[in-house]
């Protein structure tokens, strides 16, 4: 089989199936870990440290 196009790097239209899959799995997470995790937790003190974690994070990627 030989390819039409060649892929530069993981951004390279178009996706594979796979690499959606991995981005639904991440905003899955992601929003599990905001909505259910950190409000569970019973001390402000982590709760603020772990939003601030979160949002870093999320800024860095």
């Amino acid at each position: 089989m030989v390819r039409i196009y060649s892929r530069l790097n993981g951004w390279s239209l178009p996706p594979n199936p796979l690499q959606i899959f991995a981005w639904v799995i991440i905003v899955y997470l992601a929003t599990l870990v905001y909505v259910v995790l950190i409000p569970v937790l019973r001390v402000h003190a982590v709760k603020v440290a772990l939003y601030a974690v979160m949002i870093v994070l999320r800024r860095l990627t």
